[in-house]
């Protein structure tokens, strides 16, 4: 089953917050912590799903058709799919100071969302990092 019907379909809870990443990508390893503890708070209802995209060596991830299914370009890329969206809504850029600040802001803004609190969508991408559109780092430097 591709992932867009198991996102659709067959998750029984409410929500799935995916992170799309890529490895090698400097800024995914820096989300991992927030990543981590996010998941292990855990929210009720809600299942937590990663998606390699690429590689550490920015060949493509055991996950790359589901990254490219859901047009995703930059990472890490968080998404959020209620029960019977195969689109989500992209989780805003996470600004806290610390992991703790950066992890509440994750939390609350899932929460906001399963709550129906309207809250600006936008992508989350560092502003100096270029989409990769299947292709090696290296072809791109």
């Amino acid at each position: 089953m591709v992932f867009v019907d198991q996102v659709a379909t067959s998750f029984a809870s409410p929500a799935t917050l995916v992170e799309y990443f890529a490895k090698a990508c400097p800024h995914c390893v820096h989300l991992q912590p927030v990543w981590a503890a996010a998941k292990s708070h855990g929210i009720d209802g809600v299942n937590f799903v990663a998606k390699e995209c690429y590689d550490d060596k920015w060949n493509p991830g055991k996950d790359f058709s589901d990254c490219k299914a859901h047009g995703v370009d930059a990472f890490p890329t968080l998404k959020l799919y209620k029960a019977g969206d195969t689109t989500g809504v992209d989780v805003p850029p996470l600004l806290g100071g610390t992991t703790e600040d950066r992890t509440k802001e994750l939390l609350d803004y899932v929460n906001s969302q399963l709550n129906n609190v309207k809250e600006q969508s936008m992508s989350w991408a560092a502003p100096f990092c270029l989409p990769i559109r299947g292709g090696r780092l290296s072809d791109f430097l």
